[in-house]
């Protein structure tokens, strides 16, 4: 799995600006994050573990280490799923990045395009229930790099002050 031409003529002009990344949904995470650095593109939140897979981590609403970040499923503008009988439908919020002209003219009858709140975040979080995630529109971001300080404290110590505020001070990402 790996990396998509994100643009398959469908998107809306007002989203072709947007960084965003068609990942296949069985791309394991540290394959992803190879992908993207070598564009200089990095996913905005990380966990501690990367041989998931980006439909695994998206359809279990796996969070990352950031404490102001959402969990994965907040990156996702699109998801292709491949639901009972084999058909592929295409799910998005009411608002997505997908023009349904284009969408038709592209796709015809082989594809349906569902663009629908309610179904999105049934869909982005659905464990496997919807369908199989063939592909997904995630947004990334410009690459950067994290500098890791680690300090050693004792519970008692740290209960105290291990508040919201506290972990924001020590940065965008804390475990």
């Amino acid at each position: 799995g790996g990396l998509l031409a994100l643009d398959d003529g469908c998107l809306r002009p007002d989203a072709a600006g947007q960084r965003m990344a068609r990942v296949l949904g069985g791309t394991h995470l540290r394959d992803l994050n190879a992908a993207l650095d070598r564009q200089g593109l990095g996913l905005p939140n990380m966990g501690g573990y990367d041989a998931q897979t980006i439909g695994g981590v998206v359809s279990t609403s796996t969070h990352g280490s950031g404490v102001d970040f959402g969990p994965f499923p907040d990156l996702v503008r699109s998801l292709d799923l491949v639901v009972a009988g084999g058909e592929v439908v295409r799910v998005e919020p009411a608002d997505g990045i997908t023009d349904p002209n284009a969408f038709a003219t592209q796709y015809g009858a082989e594809r349906s395009l569902i663009q629908d709140d309610d179904t999105f975040a049934a869909a982005i979080c659905g464990m496997g229930c919807l369908g199989l995630i063939h592909s997904l529109v995630l947004e990334v971001r410009e690459k950067f790099w994290l500098n890791e300080v680690r300090t050693l404290d004792t519970w008692e110590a740290l209960r105290e002050r291990l508040t919201v505020d506290d972990l924001r001070a020590m940065g965008d990402h804390s475990e």
